[in-house]
């Protein structure tokens, strides 16, 4: 399923984009809005893309 994901993203140029903005933009307004500074907002992001990680192998 991911190779699927995967050839869309590259066939599109607005999918990049949109792809891009989801791996940073939610974590990024999570931090904004809880007010999070230094480390803590990097264990968000990390946070953020280990959740995306465990969806991914999940659908493999």
């Amino acid at each position: 399923m991911l190779e699927t994901l995967f050839a869309f993203v590259s066939a599109h140029a607005w999918a990049q984009w949109l792809f891009v903005a989801f791996l940073f933009l939610p974590p990024m307004v999570i931090v904004l809005v809880t007010g999070q500074r230094g480390l803590a907002s990097l264990a968000t992001v990390l946070g953020w893309w280990a959740l995306v990680l465990m969806l991914a192998l999940a659908m493999v």
